[in-house]
């Protein structure tokens, strides 16, 4: 009994995972979460002079229809439970490889050095049609990328280049900037899915002025949609909110073979 009353008390007094434990801030490093994913699934991405792990999964169908880049919201992990590791799961096994980026704390300049060596390993596996989905800041972050890149045009090289952007409950701030992220959501050209599933008054507000912007700017290719309820029995499987994205994606730019961005 006293044993027992023991081994509860040293376990009350074991602190909460940390954001650098939880994320892997430590680049060249795994966290305790990134060691519970399987080692098949890890790769190493260079940005700059240092190293970042992300997780890979290579389409499974066998009709390969590209690539979608995975930018998790703010210390959230990328490959476990949650809506990111959902989708990277499901779009996997429906035709789409998918590279989950470790985003961490990483501020705006780190979080595009990343995202551009993301894009480098798809096209270094001769993955050229490339979607980023975006999440919570994630979609900020995302945005922000998207708009500093020049345009291009059909002669353009094929390499580093975005076919669509899906953005998933985002935020409208990568800090608290709001006006910084719409003015360059503005500039984003491409066809873009706008998905939220959060019914409270703030995020419907932010949801508004999204779909305002691409309103005032003519994007004729900004869909936004409110997401169904994932099913708790399928949360790290194929549901209803799975389906809804991967079908946007396989109707606008599956077939694709020249990327637009």
């Amino acid at each position: 009994m006293t044993k027992t009353i023991l081994t509860l008390l040293s376990l009350l007094c074991i602190p909460a995972l940390s954001l650098a434990q939880g994320t892997g801030q430590d680049t060249g490093k795994e966290s305790l979460f990134d060691q519970q994913v399987a080692e098949q699934e890890k790769v190493w991405l260079n940005v700059g002079e240092q190293q970042q792990l992300a997780f890979y999964l290579t389409e499974s169908s066998g009709t390969a229809y590209g690539g979608v880049l995975l930018i998790p919201d703010i210390a959230k992990h990328p490959a476990t439970l949650g809506s990111i590791n959902t989708m990277r799961i499901a779009l996997s096994k429906h035709h789409w490889s998918t590279l989950a980026l470790n985003m961490g704390g990483a501020n705006e300049a780190q979080s595009l050095d990343l995202i551009a060596a993301g894009i480098q390993f798809f096209n270094e596996k001769e993955i050229y049609n490339i979607a980023i989905l975006g999440e919570g800041r994630g979609a900020a972050h995302a945005i922000l990328y998207l708009a500093s890149k020049p345009p291009t045009d059909a002669n353009s090289a094929k390499t580093d280049r975005i076919s669509a952007l899906i953005m998933v409950d985002a935020h409208n701030s990568t800090s608290d900037n709001e006006a910084h992220i719409l003015q360059k959501l503005a500039e984003v050209a491409i066809p873009v899915l706008d998905a939220f599933s959060n019914g409270d008054y703030i995020e419907q507000r932010q949801a508004d002025k999204r779909k305002d912007t691409a309103r005032e700017t003519l994007n004729k290719t900004y869909h936004q949609v409110r997401l169904p309820q994932a099913s708790g029995e399928q949360q790290n499987g194929d549901n209803r909110v799975t389906k809804r994205i991967r079908g946007w994606l396989d109707k606008n730019i599956a077939n694709l073979t020249a990327p637009l961005i």
